[in-house]
């Protein structure tokens, strides 16, 4: 980052907002038995609407983003993150019904939409090429820290505010605030950080004419089919966990935490070293799309065996999900003819995508473990409510091949490509 006043405090007031955003994103699947117990809720897919509400607004912010970004520039972008960022978690604290809770989920989706534009268009616009692969590493592991924090802290938040669920949601939004104010004080709208392509002036049709671009659909392909497993599973493995394993919700979400999103990071981190190492995007790409589905393959056979079984599918699937992400955020900047408006749109373009599939997957996956569960003949509806938990999530790990296919059809922009004909500088593809 060249340029600016405190480049140090400006990448830790990035990372930490975007950071408390991932933790919340899957904030109420730790406490959805409470959730239930509170507001009465008997079906299985409108409490999974907890989780997936933020989708719809938080694609439209998104999209919407895009465009903001060339009229408002990234700096006033954040600001605008963080303002509905906060106002979402902050709802918390009135939220006395379920469709007051639903709507503060809604607020908070526009936040974390916003922010997805921002953080593509910031590390091009203010990160040197060096520097943009860390970043894009930290970008990758972000759904995995969220994940394993929300996990784990949030039903011991939960207990330490004295069985209060909204205490433990509603605390983050005193970060976000903190952030914020800090953001405001110490970022000066005159400083232009240009460690990549600098900033872009409007551009007409932009996404229009990122569509045309056959790697971009593929893109959107990958993510909607990585997020379709991904929401669904973030939002019924403790509640799945608990019930096969017959553990407390404390218990069960911090196995869930280390097992999944926990390995996740690690996954992340070895992405990023091996995409640096080989020069290449795609192989970390296709092994890991490869490890989820395995890996889910091993959590439905291995629940009818053992908790560590399941506990080890889980970390395969961890693994797999974290492999793949930095290097596919690397692989949308070095497409051709990029510059920071265009990439922060493609983010926009292809999460968005991902996450139209993560707001419909976890009602789809409810409304599966409903239509199953009777089927089990199980002596009791606990063991039915596992049968249908465990045969939906078989049928959404398949998603995880259509995806390998898509990798293995995206071209390579790595410069590890052009290793065998002798080019030593690396070329954009």
């Amino acid at each position: 980052m060249r340029n600016a006043k405190n480049p140090w405090l400006m990448t830790a007031l990035i990372i930490s907002g975007i950071g408390i955003s991932y933790i919340y994103q899957m904030a109420p699947s730790p406490l959805l038995g409470i959730l239930r117990a509170e507001f009465g809720i008997q079906s299985d897919a409108l409490l999974n609407l907890s989780v997936s509400i933020i989708f719809p607004l938080m694609i439209a912010a998104s999209i919407g983003g895009g465009y903001i970004e060339q009229k408002i520039g990234n700096r006033n972008l954040y600001i605008l993150t963080l303002f509905f960022l906060g106002a979402g978690i902050l709802m918390n604290y009135i939220s006395q019904s379920y469709t007051v809770f639903l709507a503060s989920r809604a607020v908070f989706g526009i936040g974390f939409g916003l922010g997805i534009p921002f953080i593509g268009a910031a590390i091009m616009n203010w990160y040197t090429p060096a520097q943009q692969e860390k970043m894009n590493t930290i970008n990758g592991l972000f759904p995995f820290a969220g994940t394993m924090i929300s996990f784990g802290l949030l039903v011991p938040l939960y207990k330490i505010f004295g069985d209060s669920w909204r205490s433990a949601l509603g605390i983050w939004g005193l970060g976000i605030i903190l952030i914020a104010v800090v953001w405001i004080t110490f970022v000066r709208p005159e400083d232009r950080f240009t460690g990549g392509s600098g900033d872009v002036q409007g551009e007409k049709g932009l996404y229009r004419n990122l569509w045309k671009r056959r790697s971009i659909k593929l893109l959107c392909l990958i993510f909607i089919c990585d997020i379709t497993c991904f929401s669904y599973l973030s939002t019924i493995l403790p509640t799945f966990m608990k019930l096969i394993g017959n553990l407390t919700e404390q218990t069960a979400g911090l196995i869930s935490a280390f097992a999944f999103p926990g390995v996740g990071v690690v996954g992340a981190f070895l992405g990023g070293a091996l995409m640096s190492m080989i020069g290449k995007r795609k192989p970390p790409m296709a092994y890991g799309q490869l490890l989820k589905f395995l890996g889910l393959v091993l959590v439905v056979f291995g629940a009818n065996i053992s908790l560590p079984l399941v506990v080890v599918g889980l970390a395969c699937y961890g693994l797999g999900d974290g492999l793949w992400m930095p290097a596919v955020y690397m692989l949308g900047m070095e497409l051709d003819d990029m510059n920071p408006t265009r990439v922060g749109a493609a983010f926009a373009l292809f999460i968005s995508c991902g996450y139209a599939a993560g707001f419909i997957s976890p009602v789809l996956g409810g409304w599966l473990t409903d239509f199953l569960a009777p089927l089990s003949g199980a002596p009791n509806a606990s063991l039915g409510h596992v049968f249908g938990l465990k045969w939906s999530l078989f049928i959404f790990a398949f998603a995880n091949l259509i995806s390998f296919v898509s990798v293995l059809l995206l071209d390579e922009t790595g410069p590890g490509k052009l290793l065998k004909q002798g080019v030593e500088e690396p070329v954009k593809a």
